[in-house]
């Protein structure tokens, strides 16, 4: 995409978020309180709808390998360690890095069991794409019980994700929820995290496209497994103005 067509686009976006934010202001909005990431659309996921990691290896082994290899993964045995982790929540009054949810809902994964929270891993699978409960089974059902992915129909799969995503899944058929996930961590709009605890205001470098196919990639679905493959320079295009347009948003 050309520079005028990513001006008119993100112009038409500006346009679109004054015209809502006329028509419905934000609670809260004309109050001293700073705006949190739900005021602005980035949604927690809920811990008593978690499944945990475990739950999507049957389906995406490879996926799960490669997660193993990132600092998503690494963080729930290596944050609480970090003195610079331990010195902003002594700031904060806080005990532990690992008990608090100005901590965990960006750091960790947490699943509610017999009515109280804990950590079950690092940033996982439903950190980004949505606690699972709700819509694991239909992202798993390719038509019935002897239909392979392979036999899926076209009209099933797009039935399917569509149904996914209204239950509360974030499927990367949808870039604008994906990004949307990503910038709810990688901004932080908690101020006394910030001003009090000395926390970064977010990651300065940051950018969808470079980041999704960094480290943390694990795209194995066009190659049934074979390969972890770079998007394709098409999605990677739309990629990058979803991300600019999210990024704006949370900031």
């Amino acid at each position: 995409m050309n520079r005028l067509a990513f001006r008119i686009a993100l112009l038409l976006f500006l346009a679109i978020v004054q015209e809502a934010s006329a028509a419905a202001p934000i609670s809260g909005s004309n109050s001293a309180e700073p705006l949190s990431a739900a005021a602005v659309g980035f949604v927690q996921y809920d811990p008593a709808k978690v499944m945990g990691p475990d739950s999507c290896t049957k389906c995406h082994e490879n996926e799960m390998l490669a997660w193993r290899e990132t600092p998503h993964f690494a963080t729930f045995e290596t944050l609480h360690r970090m003195p610079e982790a331990k010195a902003i929540a002594d700031r904060l009054g806080l005990r532990s890095v690992k008990r608090n949810d100005e901590c965990t809902k960006c750091h960790f994964t947490v699943q509610e069991e017999n009515g109280r929270d804990r950590v079950i891993a690092g940033v996982s699978c439903e950190s980004c794409h949505g606690a699972g409960r709700d819509w694991i089974e239909l992202h798993a059902d390719y038509g019935g019980p002897a239909i392979t992915k392979a036999l899926e129909s076209p009209e099933h799969r797009t039935a399917r994700i569509e149904q996914s995503i209204a239950t509360g899944m974030n499927n990367p058929a949808n870039l604008y929820l994906v990004a949307r996930q990503c910038l709810a961590c990688h901004t932080s709009p908690n101020e006394r995290l910030v001003n009090v605890g000395g926390h970064a205001a977010g990651t300065p470098e940051f950018e969808l496209v470079a980041w999704s196919q960094g480290k943390v990639r694990h795209n194995f679905l066009h190659s049934g497994g074979a390969a972890n493959a770079p998007s394709s320079p098409e999605r990677l295009r739309v990629m990058y103005i979803v991300g600019v347009l999210a990024d704006l948003e949370a900031s």
